[in-house]
């Protein structure tokens, strides 16, 4: 089959035959030709040798917007006489040629930048929640470790007292010890608004205060005994020792709970 297509301007011409290479002794009863032009092919025409039934349809493909437009012939009873040419004439920019390319192109990046969204946006309402349960474990974590540091800074200023017996430094740290237990205690109490064992750190500040009373209680003591001379070393001796039992015990308890919390929560 010969197929020939011109070009002038935008304007193009298909010439071709009507039949296939045939034999003299070959009869069609029925014939259909369809022609598929390129998607925004327009001002479509076409000229046949003999009438024939023709009309015009869209043919949708792969990344056709409105679909290729199509010609249709359909004719009856053919012999090798009716093998003659035909033209479609139709008009076709060549920029259409770049709007597939285009949809392709745009495409990608459609998909790329969905996927960069979604993987920022946070579409889970449990990982949500679970995100911010773990912000406040993680919180807690650094505000025990504070607490325990507010413990060491009254362990340290009694020590420094005997060594110096400077009250007015004395009074100063542990006037700095109270501020850091108090905001420790605050910060805490913020961070558990995401738990579920709200009651738990309610009771581990509960211990906290028990450490903290007996410290200072065992810091008279000490002071008594050490710096004023007010008791003998025996009674010294007994009551430290009860005091401090009390101090580990709360530790302990208190050590228990922060585990608790953090498991029971992570």
């Amino acid at each position: 089959m010969e197929l020939i297509t011109t070009l002038v301007n935008t304007f193009f011409f298909l010439n071709t035959d009507i039949l296939p290479s045939i034999t003299d002794d070959v009869y069609f009863s029925s014939l259909r030709v369809r022609i598929i032009l390129p998607e925004g092919a327009s001002y479509i025409e076409w000229v046949t040798p003999f009438p024939v039934d023709a009309t015009q349809d869209l043919e949708v493909t792969y990344l056709d917007i409105w679909g290729r437009p199509a010609v249709n012939f359909r004719t009856e009873k053919l012999v090798r006489d009716h093998n003659q040419k035909f033209q479609v004439n139709y008009n076709f920019s060549s920029t259409s040629m770049f709007v597939e390319p285009f949809i392709v192109i745009i495409g990608i990046f459609s998909i790329l930048g969905i996927v960069i969204v979604l993987s920022r946006v946070e579409l889970s309402i449990y990982d949500s929640a679970t995100k911010e349960n773990d912000h406040a474990i993680y919180q807690l974590e650094k505000l025990f470790d504070e607490r325990d540091d507010a413990f060491q800074i009254f362990e340290d200023a009694i020590n420094d007292y005997v060594e110096s017996a400077d009250k007015e430094t004395y009074e100063k740290a542990m006037k700095s010890a109270d501020e850091s237990v108090d905001e420790v205690h605050q910060r805490i109490e913020e961070a558990s608004q995401a738990l579920s064992k709200k009651s738990k750190v309610d009771e581990l500040w509960g211990q906290t205060t028990v450490v903290i009373n007996n410290i200072k209680e065992n810091h008279k003591l000490t002071i008594d005994y050490k710096i004023t001379k007010k008791i003998q070393n025996s009674v010294f001796a007994t009551q430290s020792k009860k005091l401090q039992s009390k101090i580990d015990s709360a530790k302990e308890r208190s050590e228990t709970l922060m585990t608790s919390i953090l498991e029971n929560n992570s």
